[in-house]
């Protein structure tokens, strides 16, 4: 099995039988999901958006090399996934990513003093200009 084979040569990412499945945001919302990858210093990002149904609003993905982390990188995705949702005139919004970093300073924005910090703020300003995000 693939699976296991790969979790023997990669310790640092375990492998789980069960893989979190994506869930309908509810009626009303669209649901905006960001993801980034590091390979080789190189860095990429995906975005996709979907409404109550699991229909396909809108996708893109980027790639940008001179970011210094990957959570640089999942602040560009969600500033893309805020961008796209503005654009196309959503006001009731769900954000969601698995990086649990990101999640936890929008959470704390204005406690944090950092580079990042400061762009976090940025980033809450705006998605506070969306009728309801979470």
């Amino acid at each position: 099995m693939l699976g296991k084979d790969f979790q023997i040569h990669n310790l640092i990412l375990p492998w789980s039988p069960n893989p979190q499945k994506w869930e309908k945001p509810p009626i009303g919302f669209i649901k905006v999901n960001m993801d980034a990858v590091v390979c080789n210093n190189k860095y990429g990002f995906g975005v996709i958006i979907r409404d109550c149904d699991g229909f396909v609003c809108g996708s893109c993905a980027g790639y940008k090399g001179d970011l210094p982390s990957t959570e640089w990188v999942e602040i560009n995705a969600l500033v893309e996934g805020i961008s796209m949702a503005r654009s196309f005139n959503f006001d009731h919004v769900i954000f969601e990513s698995d990086c649990a970093s990101i999640v936890n300073h929008l959470r704390k924005y204005h406690v944090d003093i950092t580079i990042l910090g400061h762009r976090i703020v940025e980033i809450r300003g705006m998605i506070d200009l969306f009728v309801e995000a979470e």
